[in-house]
């Protein structure tokens, strides 16, 4: 019987579901459609049963497997929640919400070792100073060998088939969790699509454009194995259009659980191929928001390593599990009918729920992209003018850096040693081995690395964003940055590939913790210690590809490159899952209220990381070893404050501040723990910029609201009150508005140059005050404890002449003599 016949009885009778029945009888009915016009009515019905019915049946095996996969997760997380809450306790929220931080930097982990197969297109492709993709026309090379087109580039054929190679281990592990994505030798790269442009077309517009790119010859009717027909392209098309230009609504149904099973979200055939890799790139210009290859790749990995991180952690279907795992925060805590835990109970599961969307993208999307893309230039703009001085603020990271390798065993002296050799941007041999390593930098796939580190902000505005970026590398903040999280990678691996000499009973308790933090036992230390080692550089290395080809390998080398990447982010804070969070989803973006409180935010993400890094690890040890942690941070930290002070004092003009002063020390701590701003007002009534403590929990814009408003509300009001004696000051008031916001005014190198030579012909010409303005700058020096060795209108003879620094200031022991230059 034809299965087209019998569907029906069986709904009938209720031996199948209506959902079943939606879901086979029009697949049938496409397969005799299909078959029909060559074999006849008959021999098509017979076929069609057969193909649809060896396609449910796989398609139930393949659902089995994932609730297998599910429930093993959702055990495994019970089991170890309980083990951690101890017995007859409620399980403890923080420990879910580690859970998920933890599942963050598993995704770092993975996307690591992707990018370390294919080290050879970012080390040639990386975004330049100016954020475009470096040497296009070798990169439309690649795209013509992945399309199949000969180059004649034997570096193009190397790295197309590293891409290959990595697109493949991405969906081997991604089916490996529970996905089911099928194999196309044919497929070359992935396609990124622009929703707001596909809408703009129409389907018609989209279809006419796409359809003369493709290669129909390539594109199989999985169903019936034959070559697509026009009727079923035409299908195809317009789901594919319906699902871009409604951002994935067309396929989802209200009441649903949102997100759906990650095991199935990319299982749809990849049956869009594009005749050639003048093809591809005509359809990235249209419809894919002009997306280099560079960036496609990039964007795929980003994706796949989220959602393998996600399924392996959480199942096929990480959005069930974490309902799931809300339900048992709150029926554990319900059960110890303890009032607290309840209340905790009901906290955690709505902070697990924030931590997940966070991850997994869900809330970043703004409620008003106008807003949100207003905003975003405004703080882009922000960064650009006022952080071009942030790598003189970055003494802390040493503090952090080497309060981290002093934790963990890792040799101090020689992470200061790897940080200072990568400081030169010409030592790419390093870089590249600290990439084959899989310790890619974030500076070669995300030019805005070094920015968020201090701003707290994604920027979204291209151009915008693009400047901003072109600042803080110009400033050498990326440098310092990449060389730092590159130096403590590489002397990670050393020791541990040192310490393999070692049984694990002989290793440094120090190491020894470190290793067992990240699931190393001495069975595991033991596959490691065997682990071949490779040459580079004349020393032997561990990589991780070595350790994945051993036994239970893969898992291992993933743990290794998670320890790697958490301890990174300590040895040089940068916002974790947590501080992430609590930016996001209590700003929503694209929201007056949200925006607002985002801009009063900037550039205090920082000491906000080295709270919930440090502090939280602090906080995890007991006794003795707590207070070591926290005496030693806050030493090391301070001392890095203390000369990121100093060095700030010298480039503007004035000398390295009195260190033997109380003030001096509260400022240096705070300098170092990222919140310098506030040192300011240690012993002076007014932050750097002129504002006092409200304006600086304003947040920077306020000082440009401040001064745009003098310049047209409080002019106005001057013209119009109708006293004589209320002068405007038009003049002056421009130049204090427009002078502080120019992109890289405040490049530590050039500002007083800048300052001196022109800022002040400018202040003179603009304020007939300039001489109170003056005298202004001097007392704010004298309340920090200095004085300026280049004071203002040194050049133009309206101040004091220029001398030489005074170094003795530092330890109280001012000049007897200063000269004049």
């Amino acid at each position: 019987m034809a299965l087209g016949t019998c569907l029906a009885d069986l709904l009938a009778t209720k031996k199948i579901s209506q959902a079943l029945h939606d879901r086979m009888k029009p697949h049938y009915d496409e397969l005799v459609a299909q078959f029909e016009p060559r074999y006849g009515r008959a021999a098509a019905e017979s076929m069609a049963t057969e193909r649809a019915l060896d396609g449910i049946e796989l398609d139930h095996l393949h659902r089995k497997r994932q609730v297998l996969l599910q429930a093993r997760a959702q055990d495994g997380w019970l089991k170890r929640m309980q083990l951690a809450a101890g017995d007859g306790k409620a399980i403890v929220p923080r420990h879910a919400h580690d859970a998920i931080v933890d599942m963050d930097n598993h995704r770092t982990a993975v996307r690591k070792q992707a990018y370390a197969m294919i080290d050879g297109l970012l080390a040639r492709h990386r975004r330049n100073l100016l954020g475009e993709v470096r040497e296009r026309s070798a990169l439309d090379d690649v795209v013509d060998e992945l399309h199949g087109r000969g180059s004649g580039s034997v570096n193009a054929r190397e790295i197309a088939d590293a891409w290959q190679k990595t697109a493949e281990w991405l969906r081997s592990r991604y089916n490996a969790a529970g996905g089911r994505i099928a194999k196309l030798d044919s497929w070359a790269l992935p396609q990124s699509h622009d929703s707001r442009a596909v809408r703009e077309a129409g389907f018609e517009g989209w279809r006419d454009a796409v359809v003369p790119l493709l290669d129909r010859g390539k594109m199989i009717d999985y169903g019936t194995n034959a070559a697509m027909s026009d009727g079923r392209l035409e299908l195809l098309l317009r789901d594919m259009w319906e699902a871009i230009a409604t951002d994935g609504w067309s396929r989802a149904e209200p009441g649903g659980i949102f997100g759906g099973s990650l095991g199935n979200a990319r299982q749809q055939h990849r049956v869009l191929h594009f005749a050639g890799p003048d093809e591809w790139r005509a359809y990235a210009g249209q419809f894919g928001g002009s997306a280099s290859a560079f960036d496609a790749m990039l964007a795929h990995v980003e994706r796949m390593s989220r959602d393998i991180a996600a399924m392996e952690r959480l199942g096929p279907n990480p959005v069930a599990t974490i309902r799931w795992q809300g339900d048992w925060l709150e029926k554990s805590a319900a059960e110890s009918l303890d009032q607290k835990a309840i209340d905790e109970g009901f906290g955690g599961r709505r902070q697990l729920e924030r931590l997940y969307g966070e991850y997994s993208g869900s809330s970043h999307r703004p409620e008003n992209r106008k807003i949100a893309i207003g905003f975003s230039i405004l703080r882009s703009q922000q960064v650009a003018a006022k952080l071009g001085g942030a790598l003189l603020s970055s003494g802390g990271d040493f503090g952090t850096a080497l309060t981290t390798a002093r934790f963990n065993k890792i040799p101090v002296m020689k992470v200061l040693a790897r940080y200072t050799a990568l400081m030169n941007p010409a030592n790419m041999e390093d870089r590249a081995l600290a990439a084959r390593l899989s310790l890619v930098s974030d500076e070669w796939t995300n030019a805005a690395a070094a920015q968020w580190r201090y701003s707290g902000e994604e920027m979204s505005h291209e151009i915008s964003r693009r400047v901003a970026e072109g600042v803080l590398r110009l400033s050498g903040l990326a440098t310092h940055t990449e060389a730092l999280q590159l130096g403590f990678g590489l002397e990670m691996m050393a020791t541990l590939t040192h310490a393999r000499q070692r049984s694990f009973a002989q290793l440094d308790p120090g190491f020894r913790r470190l290793i067992q933090r990240y699931g190393i036992d001495e069975s595991r230390w033991d596959v490691l210690r065997a682990t071949p080692l490779r040459e580079e550089r004349g020393s032997d290395w561990i990589f991780p590809e070595e350790i994945a080809s051993g036994p239970g390998g893969q898992l291992l080398a993933d743990d290794v490159m998670r320890m790697v990447a958490t301890e990174v982010q300590h040895a040089v804070p940068a916002p974790d899952l947590r501080t992430r969070t609590l930016i996001n989803s209590s700003m929503p973006r694209g929201t007056w209220l949200g925006e607002i409180g985002r801009s009063m935010f900037l550039f205090k993400g920082f000491p906000l990381s080295i709270l919930n890094l440090h502090g939280r690890r602090m906080l995890e040890l007991t006794g003795g070893e707590r207070w070591k942690y926290g005496v030693t941070l806050a030493g090391l930290t301070t001392a890095g404050g203390a000369l990121s002070l100093q060095l700030k004092e010298i480039a503007k003009g004035r000398d390295p501040q009195d260190m033997t002063t109380p003030r001096f020390l509260g400022a240096a701590a705070l300098q170092g723990g990222g919140a310098g701003i506030f040192g300011d007002l240690l012993g002076s009534s007014t932050d750097r910029f002129g504002g006092g403590m409200g304006r600086t929990l304003m947040g920077p814009a306020a000082q440009t609201a401040d001064n745009f408003g003098r310049l047209t509300i409080g002019n106005a009001k001057a013209a119009l009150d109708g006293n004589p004696e209320t002068e405007t000051q038009v003049k002056r008031d421009l130049v204090k508005a427009v002078q502080p916001e120019v992109p890289g005014i405040s490049l530590w190198y050039t500002r007083l140059a800048y300052e001196r030579m022109l800022g002040d012909f400018i202040a003179e010409w603009s304020d007939d005050n300039v001489d109170a303005a003056y005298r202004r700058a001097e007392r704010y020096a004298e309340q920090q404890g200095t004085g300026y060795w280049a004071p203002p209108g040194s050049v133009t003879g309206n101040g004091q002449p220029m001398r030489a620094p005074d170094f003795g200031n530092a330890i109280a022991q001012p000049r007897q003599n200063p000269d004049a230059f």
